[in-house]
């Protein structure tokens, strides 16, 4: 009897030991992580949680959200809680057992069929039209879903190089990392695009059958100066 309930324990510690350290949940097999942040990645250019800290004098951050938040990933039917944060740099979802991680070797899966959640942002890996018109693949927050349309938002960060002061009136600019956000726009089944914050820009963007409907809203939205009013805007005329 000591024998069945010692291996019974020996079974219950490979249990939760193996629930700790790999998304292999139960009967569900989560296959949604990627290593990085390992081998030959440690020295190429890419900025990772353990590098970016020895490179001092840099103004910013890489991240949406420097540390860890509690959030969950979806693949189609299945999802498991952890701790995640956005690399804008490397437009990376990183992955954390524990929400006091500073650096991570695992990051998701870039898959249409693979998303998540981080605090209150939904982020979806998407196809979409890019600021140079071509067709690009990235994370998208989702901002605002309709019955016709949808908003996103592309929170990208990029790196500047620091300048040398060109005489002694002026001070040397550090390097820095610079935030990137952009506003895209989806109608139907059509790849989400960029839109501008312009009454203009936005009426291109509205389908044909819905241009007397955002005519009439003209008077009542002449400034959109926020994500919250083309939302607001979006949704009344997705009514």
């Amino acid at each position: 009897m000591k024998i069945y309930y010692f291996s019974l324990f020996i079974l219950f510690a490979i249990n939760i030991a193996l629930s700790q350290t790999s998304f292999n949940y139960g009967v569900v097999n989560f296959d949604v992580v990627k290593k990085i942040n390992v081998g030959d990645q440690n020295v190429s250019k890419v900025f990772r949680g353990s590098n970016v800290s020895s490179l001092k004098g840099i103004v910013g951050s890489p991240y949406r959200n420097d540390y860890f938040q509690s959030g969950i990933i979806y693949r189609k039917k299945d999802s498991v809680k952890t701790y995640l944060r956005y690399n804008g740099l490397n437009d990376e979802i990183e992955i954390s057992l524990t929400k006091d991680a500073t650096s991570s070797t695992n990051a998701l899966i870039k898959s249409n069929s693979i998303s998540c959640k981080i605090k209150n942002d939904f982020f979806v890996y998407k196809e979409f039209i890019d600021e140079n018109k071509s067709k690009n693949k990235g994370y998208l927050i989702k901002a605002y879903s309709g019955i016709k349309y949808s908003l996103y938002v592309r929170d990208k960060k990029v790196f500047r190089d620091g300048e040398k002061a060109k005489n002694s009136l002026e001070n040397d600019k550090p390097p820095k990392f610079l935030d990137k956000k952009t506003i895209f726009i989806q109608y139907m089944s059509d790849l989400p695009k960029p839109i501008k914050l312009k009454y203009k820009k936005i009426s291109e963007s509205i389908a044909i059958e819905d241009k007397s409907k955002f005519a009439k809203l003209k008077n009542s939205y002449k400034k959109i100066n926020s994500l919250d009013r083309l939302i607001s805007l979006i949704s009344m005329i997705d009514k």
